[in-house]
């Protein structure tokens, strides 16, 4: 067995990395299939978690990725055929006389964007955060800025999503377990960051005695298929 929620990121980084590589010379304006390669993908970066994996743990790992997505991915096949065999474990077995080596196995997941709506009927424009990302289409045109995983930033945009009102400085310091400075620092990270990327002067809104909040008129999705 392997621990389910370290294979369930292993998968999520390799899918993303290779949607990142398509994404970087436009091979994503349609459906694509991937292909998640047990031993290159998996194994060999994550040696640890996979050491002592079965086909049915990487297999469950993959599908929990796929409903978890909302309709992102979806997992279309194992190959080969024998994988789906319960006797098929990590290292080798015996089948009439032949040492198989699992290492070769590969699933097949299909990829495709989901549809963005960047506003709403009220006028608020809407922007996705993702673990590496948040972004905004306006006319067909992608504009996003990169967030390091779980760092301050991200949890300052994830809080946000989630509560319209004003949070307190000292209350958002320690929702995200940091101090007032970092707070009020990454804030002023994030507008600079949105006015460059967005054109968006007026971000997150600050005011004395009351903290912090996104402007009304933003408004922030979160998607699902964060690990």
């Amino acid at each position: 067995m392997v621990d389910q929620e370290l294979a369930q990121r292993a998968v999520l980084e390799a899918l993303e990395g290779k949607i990142e590589a398509l994404r970087g010379v436009g091979g994503l304006s349609r459906p694509v299939t991937l292909q998640l390669y047990f031993w290159d993908d998996l194994q060999e970066k994550h040696p640890k978690v996979f050491r002592a994996a079965t086909t049915e743990d990487i297999a469950l790992a993959i599908s929990t990725v796929e409903k978890e997505s909302e309709g992102h991915y979806k997992l279309l096949s194992i190959k080969p055929a024998l994988a789906d065999r319960d006797v098929l474990r990590v290292a080798q077995i015996e089948e009439n006389g032949r040492i198989l080596d699992i290492s070769n196995l590969y699933w097949k997941v299909q990829y495709k964007e989901k549809p963005i709506i960047s506003t709403v009927s009220n006028g608020a424009q809407v922007f996705w955060l993702t673990p590496r990302e948040i972004y905004s289409t306006t006319a067909n045109q992608k504009r996003a800025f990169a967030l390091r995983p779980h760092g301050v930033q991200h949890r300052l945009l994830g809080w946000f999503a989630e509560h319209a009102g004003f949070t307190k400085s000292d209350d958002l310091a320690q929702e995200l377990k940091t101090t007032r400075r970092t707070v009020a620092t990454e804030v002023a990270k994030l507008k600079q960051k949105a006015d460059k990327a967005f054109g968006v002067d007026n971000f997150i809104e600050s005011s004395h005695g009351e903290g912090y909040r996104l402007v009304p008129r933003i408004k922030i999705k979160v998607e699902k298929d964060t690990p």
